[in-house]
Parts: structure tokens; sequence; C-alpha cells
């Protein structure tokens, strides 16, 4: 009797990663925010964060996850009086598979929290292996154990291929920070996105959400960390990005976007990213990361 074959198909290929630590951050550390071109997963080990993905603000307590999707602003801010530990690592992943995380935090059940468990647990002892007499809460990147051992890499990526696969069908939290702050700061992202092609002002902008100029500044300053128009040219040079990745030529990228000339949009993304638009290309966007520092 022939034997039957079952062919695997690999829904994930973590292509490469950018980094991978664990750090403690005292109450009232801020993460000012960025942007990068790559995955971001951040998984609170312990304490409670508030994390702000483009427009969404959550309260992340211990044994949640968050992915960051590609050129998402993410920031945080630590609220618990003991700190919090958070395990993070980010990697390229361009598989369909992978975007099932988009949007999404979770609170972990015993079982995914064990691959967790498992990941970190293997990289730290690996990482003791080459540089010992380091404390588990030191701000230290443990990718720097392939440069003595090429199955590590391998291994990590199998422990993260697990996880996500854990995932793929659980229920994501989703449940965003409710509070006259946020909402106000969640609408004011979906208008600038709706009108990219546009120059809201302050006071045009406070207008349209019925707020004070006064307001919404502080709102923008609570979970941006950055001024409103400082904020609207990101969004503004995120989708310039995008758009020239896909092939779209400076003029009517600038045209698109609402900028007064391409000479302009082009000084102002170099200003950005420190980069001119014609030499974007998605691996030379892996160059820069923070678009809000």
């Amino acid at each position: 009797m022939a034997i039957k074959p079952f062919y695997i198909e690999r829904l994930l290929d973590i292509k490469c990663m950018y980094s991978f630590f664990l750090r403690y951050f005292e109450k009232g550390y801020v993460f000012k925010g960025e942007v990068h071109n790559f995955w971001e997963c951040m998984y609170v080990r312990s304490g409670e964060i508030l994390a702000s993905a483009d427009n969404r603000v959550y309260n992340l307590t211990a044994g949640d996850i968050i992915f960051h999707k590609p050129m998402e602003f993410h920031k945080f801010s630590v609220e618990s009086c003991e700190g919090a530990e958070i395990l993070v690592f980010t990697y390229e992943c361009e598989d369909e598979f992978a975007y099932k995380m988009k949007n999404k935090v979770f609170s972990l059940n015993e079982a995914s929290k064990s691959i967790v468990d498992a990941l970190y647990n293997y990289a730290y002892n690996e990482y003791i292996k080459y540089f010992p007499n380091v404390p588990k809460t030191a701000y230290n990147d443990m990718l720097s154990v392939s440069s003595f051992d090429n199955k590590f890499l391998p291994r990590v990526e199998t422990y993260i291929c697990q996880l996500i696969y854990s995932l793929a069908d659980s229920k994501s939290k989703n449940d965003t920070v409710v509070g006259t702050d946020s909402l106000i700061f969640s609408n004011a992202v979906s208008l600038m996105k709706q009108n990219i092609n546009k120059d809201f002002s302050v006071k045009e902008l406070s207008k349209e959400l019925n707020v004070s100029e006064s307001t919404l500044k502080r709102v923008f300053q609570k979970y941006a960390d950055a001024g409103i128009h400082k904020y609207f040219l990101m969004l503004k040079i995120r989708t310039a990005t995008k758009f020239l990745e896909e092939g779209m030529g400076v003029g009517e990228v600038s045209d698109k976007l609402g900028f007064t000339s391409p000479a302009y949009f082009s000084s102002c993304f170099k200003r950005v990213t420190g980069m001119k638009p014609s030499e974007i290309s998605k691996n030379a966007l892996k160059a820069f990361g923070s678009f809000i520092s």
C-alpha cells in the first residue's frame, strides 16, 4: 500500500529579528514612541502599563501581550506603583498569517504563558553562558547570543511561531481604555487620517472635535508625547512612505498629501526620517525607527 505524504504548509517565516530583551521600568516611566517597519511584541510580566497603538489606548496588566504591526506608532507609560517588567521582541514577518496579530491584545492563558516563559528561559539561559553575572532585569539584547551559537535564532523563532499559532484563534482582549481623554485622542487621530490630504490647524481640529485647544494639546502630550502638528506630520510621512514603497513618484505623493510643493515635501520627509524620498525602499526603511523623539 502506498504511503500518502502530508505536506506541511509553512504559514510563518520570521526572516530576521532586531531586538529581544527583558527590562524593568519604574513607575512614571514614559516611552515617547516610535514607528518602524517591522513587528514589535510587548509582554507584561509584572505591573501595569498604558499602551498606545495609533489611535487606540490599552491598559495592560501582568499576563497581557500586545502586537504592534509594521508602521504603527506606539508608546507606553508605566502606571503601577511597583513598576513593570516587560519582555520585548521585534521581528520581520511578511506572511499573511502574521497579520492575525494585527491590532490585537491578549490576556494569555496558561498554555500561551508557558510558551512565553519557555522562550525567555531558553534565551536567558543561553545568554548567561556567554555573558555571566548579568541581572535578569538588566537591559540586555539577548540576540547577541547568535554570534556564538547558530542554533539560537532558529530556536527562538520556533517559540515565537508557537506563540502566534497558539493565539491565532484566541479571542482578543481588545478592551481599549474608555475615558474622555482617550476618546478625544482616538477621534482626533481618526479625523487626521480621514483628512490626510489637508493641513489642520489646532483651532480647526479642536472646533471639529468640540473641545478646547488647551484640552486637545494636553491629550496629545498625554498619549503621543508630541504636539498636534508634529503628530499629523508623522501620519503624513507614514502614508508617504507607503506610497513611495508602492512606486509612486515624489510629486504625486506631495499632491496627494497636501504639501505645498514637492520640494517642501522632500524637505519635511528628510527632516523626519533622515532620508530623501528617492532613497526609500522596503529595505532602506529599516534604517530608521523613531518618527517622534
